[in-house]
């Protein structure tokens, strides 16, 4: 448990560091896979995955708002897995880049969360009450808009701890070889 704590305080961390700043520089694989390296405990490996992370999300861009992929959380799962749990690299990365595509799933339950302090945010605004604005927004920025991507990769790195030694366990040999040679691409 304490792992995927770990994991998700990264991600968060991540996460509010890029709304806070207002680009990409730091939640990139290249920057956050050493990060989460360090954090974790292993600076080389973060250095490792974070390269052939970047080199696998070098071309994705988020065209209008949109990226296919949530590289954030690929980036520190895939470092979390193999750093804490001992996955060998090329199935932390097969796994960690479908689990990317699939948290990008949450994404309208959160925008939905976040419509409803509209209201909140207009009041405010027509009373000119600016200070309270100001911290609505920061409380939203900070919580409302990363807790349901962060409760996500809490839950995956969770069962990733036995879900994923359970997985290379029991999985078939051909399974293994296909997640390698996707990881390889």
């Amino acid at each position: 448990m304490g792992n995927a704590l770990l994991i998700a305080f990264i991600y968060w961390l991540a996460q509010c560091a890029d709304a806070y700043m207002g680009w990409q520089t730091w939640t990139r694989p290249i920057a956050l896979g050493p990060i989460a390296g360090l954090i974790c405990g292993d600076l080389t490996t973060g250095v490792i995955l974070g390269a052939e992370l970047e080199a696998v999300y070098m071309g994705v861009s988020s065209i209008g708002g949109e990226a296919p992929s949530n590289y954030q959380a690929a980036t520190v799962l895939c470092v979390g897995f193999v750093v804490l749990i001992g996955a060998d690299m090329a199935t932390g990365l097969a796994l960690a880049v479908t689990i990317g595509t699939l948290i990008n799933a949450v994404k309208p339950f959160t925008n939905a969360v976040k419509v409803l302090f509209h209201p909140s945010y207009l009041r405010l605004a027509e009373k000119g009450e600016v200070k309270k604005f100001r911290g609505l927004m920061w409380f939203q920025m900070l919580f409302i808009d990363q807790l349901i991507p962060t409760i996500v990769v809490f839950v995956v790195a969770l069962g990733g701890s036995v879900g994923l030694e359970a997985f290379i366990d029991y999985c078939p040999a051909f399974i293994l070889n296909g997640l390698n040679a996707a990881a390889n691409m």
